[in-house]
């Protein structure tokens, strides 16, 4: 059944019969074999994940409204379609590093170059910012053009009147009046039909209109009560046009400087699968920012780095833009801002959203907005975003850390065994379990006794220098002739008020520190294994940085694990206990599929993206 599966979608990837084609020389044979292993790597990633018969982003349509549960995180796609795009290079530059042009019908290697464009199709339908060519003619406004000089748009009368494409939001609870009668002024210099609609406070209500507003726009006002993605969702329920612009921190506006024509033919060229567009920003002291971030979210952290690493149109790819914003309307009916949260906090949330649903937001830097600041995110908008997340620490674009607590973004840590059969353990919670260790190895050095990290605890070790985030709990050994001094742990416990006991087990050889959250298995054993050992070296613990504290393990940590764990045992495995735990190498698939605590959204190898915060190499 799996075998046809995985056939199934080669075929379906691949394009063509292998089989068929001629193999001239090595460099063919190679290219197969690559492409043949990046297949089968993807589709291992989307059967374990998923479990689906058929992947829905192998087929999907530039156009075509993105999934609502892709079987790939956008993480994993994004990683295996950069892959893809470095082979592709090294691929060209074995080939010749003529292009197709230079291969394909110019007497290249016809093979060769005919798999290299076969790559590039993989990466751009893992990716789709990589999908340079789907860009298809825009139709709502009129195109343009480069005269060698300068952008000259053609005129056109096939596109319908601006006032009938976009709509303007703009959120001005807190504008003074002058302020928002220079952006309404502006929006009106060149649009005179353009529907508006205003959010205000309610505080001034008896107030007579705000000055420029026209006849047909709408005027929303709300009490501090109403929260701002619940004013937003309201005013955008009052637009009928496909794209809805909203002014947020707008200053001013001029069509010269911010041609919002400009950012919807961006949007219109790249179909259904482009939701946001955005541009640079103006402050009133003259600073100008792009506003493109790349966003992280991964192992309960989140990072938001100012930068792009893709563009088209001339614009950056980015997961969240700091501007404001042209959204397609359908999107934003379809996926509202979050009624609980206010300010900054609103947008980086709903980004995140609209990610994760398969949406492209871009920046063009050459569309630039006047703002009166650039959005700025305080200690408690990262609580909120954090909250609703389940992130436990944020690095923010302006290069702040906040962490928080397992209470402050609602985290349980009851029932270990039960999370880790689909998520990760939260970094608080491999805190509290660290205690464990503590507690016995403070005790230890105070009694002058012996023990050794085993089993899922020495696996940690080795492979990630602390608690795997995968595992209920921890696993000692300690000399089985010095039982009865580890047994006055009770009293030892009791005395601190760790709100631990030592647990007797019906096997002689074992006690249990039992917590609250964790336990951990002492198993004895004699002698421990530093008797191994040349005689030299006996006398010295082998120890290892484990969560940070200096911890005692095996003689030889790396080989008692690998004894232990048997054949890819640097590879990760789910608990031996979790039923259904697929082979080493894989996790069992999430039952929630866009969360990012979900082990399939995780390498089930390696030990960066592990670290706290997560280490990640391009």
């Amino acid at each position: 059944m799996i075998h046809v599966k995985r056939q199934s979608a080669c075929s379906r990837i691949m394009l063509l019969d292998f089989r068929s084609q001629p193999m001239e020389n090595k460099m063919v044979v190679w290219v197969v074999l690559v492409i043949a292993g990046v297949v089968t790597i993807i589709w291992t990633v989307a059967y374990n994940q998923g479990g689906y018969s058929a992947a829905p982003w192998l087929t999907r349509e530039s156009g075509s409204r993105p999934p609502d549960e892709p079987c790939l995180s956008q993480e994993m796609r994004r990683r295996l379609a950069a892959s893809l795009t470095r082979l592709k290079r090294e691929m060209e530059s074995h080939l010749g590093g003529g292009g197709v042009g230079g291969g394909v019908g110019g007497g290249g290697n016809d093979t060769g170059w005919r798999l290299w464009w076969e790559m590039g199709t993989v990466a751009a339908i893992l990716d789709p910012r990589l999908a340079r060519d789907a860009l298809r003619p825009p139709s709502l406004v009129c195109p343009e053009h480069h005269d060698g000089t300068r952008y000259v748009v053609t005129p056109c009368k096939s596109s319908p009147r601006l006032s009938h494409v976009v709509s303007v939001v703009l959120p001005a609870r807190a504008w003074p009046h002058d302020r928002l009668a220079r952006v309404l002024r502006g929006l009106a210099s060149a649009h005179h039909h353009l529907q508006v609609v205003v959010i205000l406070s309610s505080d001034d209500a008896d107030a007579t209109s705000p000055p420029d507003v026209a006849d047909g726009d709408v005027v929303l006002r709300y009490d501090e009560g109403v929260s701002d993605g619940r004013a937003l969702n309201a005013a955008v329920g009052n637009v009928t046009t496909p794209f809805v612009f909203v002014g947020e921190a707008l200053a001013d506006f001029s069509w010269e400087q911010s041609p919002l024509q400009r950012l919807l033919r961006v949007l219109d060229r790249l179909g259904g699968v482009g939701g946001v567009a955005s541009g640079a920003y103006r402050d009133p002291d003259g600073q100008w920012r792009h506003g493109c971030l790349q966003r992280s979210l991964t192992n309960y952290h989140a990072t938001f780095l100012r930068g792009y690493i893709y563009s088209a149109q001339a614009c950056m790819y980015c997961d969240d833009a700091l501007g404001p914003l042209v959204i397609r309307t359908p999107l934003v009916q379809r996926l509202p801002f979050r009624d609980s949260l206010s300010g900054p906090a609103v947008y980086r949330d709903w980004h995140t959203r609209a990610a994760q649903a398969g949406y492209l937001t871009v920046v063009c830097p050459d569309a630039m907005f006047f703002v009166e600041q650039e959005a700025l995110m305080e200690a408690s908008d990262w609580k909120s975003y954090a909250s609703l997340w389940g992130v436990q620490s944020v690095r923010s674009y302006d290069e702040e850390e906040y962490r928080f607590s397992c209470s402050d973004v609602r985290l349980d840590c009851s029932n270990l065994r039960k999370r880790v059969a689909w998520y990760l353990v939260p970094p608080c919670c491999r805190e509290a379990i660290m205690r464990g260790v503590a507690i016995l190895d403070d005790f230890a050095r105070e009694k002058g006794l012996t023990y050794e990290l085993q089993h899922g605890s020495l696996l940690g070790a080795v492979k990630l220098g602390t608690y795997l985030p995968w595992d209920f709990d921890q696993d000692i050994r300690y000399d089985c002739r010095q039982r009865r001094a580890w047994e006055t742990l009770k009293d030892y416990l009791k005395e601190r008020k760790s709100g631990c006991h030592l647990r007797p087990s019906g096997d002689k050889h074992l006690l249990v520190l039992q917590c609250k959250t964790f336990f951990v298995d002492m198993a004895c054993r004699s002698p421990l294994s530093h008797h191994a050992l040349p005689p030299a070296h006996r006398n010295t613990t082998t120890w290892v940085l484990y969560g940070g504290r200096r911890v005692g393990v095996a003689a030889n940590p790396g080989g008692v694990a690998r004894e232990q764990s048997g054949p890819e045992h640097l590879r990760h495995a789910q608990h031996w206990r979790i039923p259904d735990r697929p082979d080493p190498g894989a996790w069992r698939p999430c039952r929630t599929p866009s969360s990012h605590t979900c082990l399939d959204q995780h390498p089930a190898d390696g030990s960066l993206a592990f670290s706290t915060p997560p280490q990640c190499l391009p």
